[in-house]
């Protein structure tokens, strides 16, 4: 007894282990025949590198023909004394105060030379911040230093301390301008960003109040643009949860004085293993959504991240960091590039030379002139772990992209490996049912002792699209590792005529059927419990089955809305059961996908896809049979309803992810709030069938309901489930 006991207790925990290492599953949806998703043509906002000063020792960005951003051009740099300080550097200084001449002098030299610089390694300047003045201009007009002050006041990165001068500062600005174009020309001189500081808010970069840099900002952009009118101008502060953010005092004094910007830069360092700070959904809503959203917005600049890395932890101060693994350091740009192309972030300027991001940089750029498409997403990934996609098409052919990612900031979990998350995949696509396609990945695959890392290229697999109408839907199943990001590639091979039936099906889809066996004449019928068998009877919905899209595969799902009201599961036992479970479509689950073929009678065959074996009536039972050469595993299609027709009395039969042309994400919704796919009349009833908010859009607000589940219908006759 003891041994038959601790066999059951081994049994149970090998069960629960092997349950508990199924990868969770999240559903990444997107309509790419609704032209209402597509959010424009993606543009390379991943190759733009800062330099400090770029003439000594410049290092070359991997990418060929970088933008650079040139920061503190005029000087005001400290170098360390080798003692824990700074000291300061007047040598690369554009403005000089000469005591034998007791007069200012000016050379733009050094500021030419960094612009050739630049050029000559093959790059374009793309910025250049006039975020350090030189730092003389800490004395007054006659070369004194204010009362109290003996000398130079050195800041952790420079001269941070405004100008005595500002009437000094801006002629200094015209001049640098005049050089510029001097030396560009006006044309290719107005394709430079000029920022005005940089980081403001820190006072390692400014000492001043922030009144006093709002007065030097608008100092500085009229020199600018006294010099060169369609100058692009703006400037950096620190992200809007940061302990002294700027940036929404700054566009609104810029709304109240009419003073110009055509951009706002903020610093974006996230570590690591902080959820708060690498939940892409939420840093956008806090810290740059938030920002863009101010009523006083500038609707015609762009919101940018001027100083971006992923971090360790930091060193020497803070002045420094250590960079994380690569594998954290790829996965994480392929989120960060999916949030700024998304939410129209303009551009991401990065540190050091991209080394270490090497392989995203080079998927991510083969995405730029695509167009982008909202998508949804689905399911509950682990916690503190973050998955998502970006949806593109090559418009120049029947080709799709799908480039998903999965990022945890848990960095303990699986010794520092993330959590493995499957991935269902649905892209709604212009072409008409039964049209095949071909799709390939290429994965991100991390180093090991032996090998470096690398991305994995496989070949071409095949499939069919499924659905009614004159779109069709590609539904993929995988699994992306923790730390990996892989991209999918679709591309229709052949448009099937428009109205072909999918798999071979006869329309199949969206109809509630009876199944009447060849055999015997009886039909399937669910029954009352778990239990699948056949009667004469037809009475009853617990004899009606519709046939929902899993893949290239179908599950098989009852009508009735009571007890276990699943789709259909073929199981490996001695008495080669077929069950009803509770599970709901969709289910990638292989015991319970089956293949449907048709025949011009309307005679159909099962066949599982797990065990490869038939349905069959067994005298009143529901089994699985290997073999299929007798009429007991031939079922006749008698036609009853619409699906259309259901009364959705039990939400958990509401069908998402195979039907839906109209996604609401976030689903479900932390703060009650929905965005819909796309725009239509609507209402949201509770489960009692009560509606409790009408509207028309594409948001819907929940957050003054309680929490909960809704169920949403449109105008066009959509029906989701809302979680609160």
């Amino acid at each position: 007894m003891k041994n038959k006991l601790s066999l059951s207790i081994l049994l149970f925990l090998l069960c629960f282990a092997v349950k508990a290492q199924t990868p969770p599953t999240i559903t990444l949806s997107s309509n790419f025949a609704n032209p209402n998703n597509s959010r424009g043509t993606l543009t390379n906002n991943i190759d733009i590198f800062n330099r400090i000063h770029p003439i000594p020792g410049f290092r070359n960005p991997i990418i060929q023909n970088s933008g650079i951003c040139v920061v503190r051009p005029l000087g005001g740099i400290a170098t360390s004394d080798g003692n824990a300080g700074r000291t300061v550097d007047l040598t690369r200084d554009a403005y000089r105060w000469n005591p034998s001449t007791r007069r200012f002098d000016t050379d733009f030299s050094r500021l030419i030379d960094q612009i050739r610089r630049v050029k000559a390694q093959g790059h374009i300047v793309r910025m250049i911040v006039l975020d350090n003045p030189s730092w003389d201009f800490q004395r007054d007009s006659n070369g004194n230093f204010p009362a109290g002050q003996s000398d130079y006041i050195v800041n952790s990165f420079g001269n941070a301390t405004p100008p005595v001068d500002f009437n000094a500062w801006a002629a200094h600005i015209r001049g640098a301008m005049n050089a510029i174009i001097g030396e560009l020309g006006r044309t290719e001189a107005a394709r430079i960003q000029y920022g005005i500081g940089r980081e403001i808010g820190t006072p390692g970069h400014w000492t001043g109040s922030q009144a006093a840099f709002f007065r030097f900002y608008d100092r500085s952009v009229n020199a600018i643009r006294t010099v060169l009118p369609d100058a692009r101008v703006g400037s950096h502060f620190l992200w809007q949860s940061s302990n002294n953010p700027w940036a929404r005092d700054f566009i609104e004094f810029c709304a109240e004085n009419n003073v110009p910007y055509n951009f706002v830069g903020v610093s974006y360092y996230p570590i690591w293993n902080q959820a708060s700070r690498t939940n892409f959904d939420q840093v956008y809503r806090v810290d740059f959504g938030s920002i863009t959203s101010d009523p006083n917005w500038n609707q015609n600049a762009k919101l940018q991240l001027h100083e971006f890395a992923l971090i360790e932890r930091f060193e020497d101060g803070g002045g420094d960091f250590v960079d994380p693994p690569e594998e954290h350091l790829n996965s994480f740009l392929v989120g960060l590039t999916r949030m700024a192309w998304t939410n129209d972030i303009g551009e991401i300027f990065l540190w050091d030379t991209g080394g270490q991001y090497t392989h995203a940089f080079n998927e991510l750029r083969g995405l730029v002139r695509n167009r982008l498409y909202t998508n949804a997403r689905s399911g509950t990934a682990p916690a503190n772990t973050f998955v998502n996609a970006t949806f593109t098409q090559d418009e120049s052919n029947d080709r799709y992209q799908v480039m998903a990612y999965n990022y945890t900031s848990n960095v303990t979990v699986n010794s520092g490996r993330g959590n493995a998350v499957r991935i269902n995949i649905r892209a709604t696509v212009d072409a008409p049912p039964g049209s095949t396609f071909r799709w390939r990945t290429r994965s991100f695959i991390r180093a090991t002792r032996d090998s470096a890392s690398r991305v994995e290229e496989s070949s071409f697999s095949n499939g069919t699209t499924t659905g009614n109408g004159s779109n069709s839907l590609i539904s993929l199943t995988t699994r992306v590792p923790g730390y990996s990001w892989t991209l999918y590639e679709f591309e229709i091979t052949n448009r099937a005529s428009a109205g072909a039936a999918t798999n071979n099906d006869n329309d199949i889809t969206g109809t509630w059927f009876r199944l009447r066996n060849q055999f015997t004449n009886n039909y399937l019928d669910a029954g009352s419990g778990f239990s699948l068998g056949t009667e004469a009877s037809t009475s009853g919905f617990d004899k009606q089955f519709r046939f929902v899209p899993a893949g290239n595969f179908y599950n098989i799902d009852i009508r009735r809305e009571s007890g276990n009201s699943g789709i259909l599961r073929a199981i490996d036992d001695g008495g080669r059961n077929v069950t009803v479970t509770n599970t709901n479509p969709v289910s990638f689950n292989n015991e319970m996908q089956w293949t449907i073929n048709v025949n011009s009678n309307g005679v159909a065959t099962f066949r599982n896809r797990a065990l490869n074996a038939f349905l069959r009536d067994s005298g009143g039972r529901a089994t699985h049979d290997a073999t299929n050469d007798t009429n007991h595993t031939r079922w006749t299609l008698e036609r009853v309803a619409s699906v259309s027709s259901k009364e959705f009395g039990a939400l958990d039969k509401i069908d998402e992810e195979a039907s839906q042309q109209i996604f609401a994400s976030p689903n479900p919704s932390e703060s009650g709030v929905f965005n819909l796919s796309q725009s239509e009349s609507w209402s949201v009833s509770n489960l009692n069938g009560q509606i409790v908010l009408n509207g028309q859009g594409t948001v819907v607000d929940l957050s003054s309901r309680q929490r909960g589940i809704y169920i949403l219908r449109t105008s066009s006759n959509q029906i989701i489930k809302l979680v609160y």
